[in-house]
């Protein structure tokens, strides 16, 4: 097995393989879309509060935080 190079790529060469992540995590993310989907419609289906989980939280200097 070759060493690993600990010099950056060249722009040249860094692009198509940036491209290819881009190319790639977007088809998986709209794969999961009706996987979410399905998960949403569940969480709903089975508990009455909301989908989501909001909370106030309080942070530096008794700033109230929304999350």
């Amino acid at each position: 097995m070759a060493p690993a190079s600990t010099e950056p790529l060249a722009p040249a060469r860094s692009a198509p393989k940036r491209i290819f992540e881009l190319v790639v995590s977007l088809a998986l993310a709209l794969a999961l879309v009706p996987v979410m989907a399905l998960v949403i419609v569940l969480v709903r289906l089975d508990s009455p509060g909301p989908i989501f989980f909001r909370s106030r939280r309080v942070g530096f200097r008794g700033q109230t935080l929304h999350m």
